[in-house]
């Protein structure tokens, strides 16, 4: 499925990866040793079913994996997921999932800003980015770290959410 996937043949891959799925059946979730596998092939499903537009299929896919792994390794499974939401149409409900799964990381984005909360969080960016040297901010992301790509990832799928539905978040998310 992966070398399918990785050969943009996302037909092939998701035939391969559903099979890999009714193959370990429906206990894999629970055999500790088959964990990361069946994680991996239901990104996999996800990642294909999203491409190939079945994003019903997409969001089963993610589902699973939002319920059945440890959020530390389940991000992918809620970026697919918020991305199907958005091609749906249904972008409360991605905005919504996206906060949710920022507020797990850590991360807390006010509904309501002040004009003083807007300026403060500005200047703390203005910080930020000039604590950066230009390689750092220019260093492609394949070079990052796993979690750090992913929530770039989230991000970006946040983003088109707020962005939909002029959400008050917005320039929050832009800095």
């Amino acid at each position: 499925g992966k070398q399918s996937w990785d050969r943009s043949y996302c037909g092939a891959g998701l035939n391969y990866f559903k099979f890999g799925i009714s193959f370990l059946g429906d206990a894999a979730w629970q055999n500790e040793s088959q964990n990361d596998l069946c994680r991996l092939l239901h990104e996999g499903a996800a990642a294909c079913s999203f491409t190939l537009g079945e994003n019903k299929a997409c969001l089963r896919y993610a589902s699973d994996i939002i319920s059945n792994a440890a959020f530390d390794v389940s991000l992918v499974g809620h970026y697919l997921y918020i991305r199907s939401l958005e091609t749906l149409g249904r972008f409360s409900d991605g905005l919504n999932h996206s906060l949710g799964v920022f507020e797990k990381l850590g991360f807390h984005f006010p509904t309501q800003l002040s004009p003083r909360d807007k300026m403060n969080t500005l200047e703390r960016t203005k910080e930020a980015i000039y604590s950066k040297t230009f390689e750092e901010l220019t260093e492609p992301r394949q070079h990052m770290p796993t979690l750090t790509r992913n929530v770039y990832k989230l991000m970006d799928a946040c983003y088109v959410s707020a962005n939909r539905i002029g959400s008050p978040i917005l320039p929050i998310l832009t800095c």
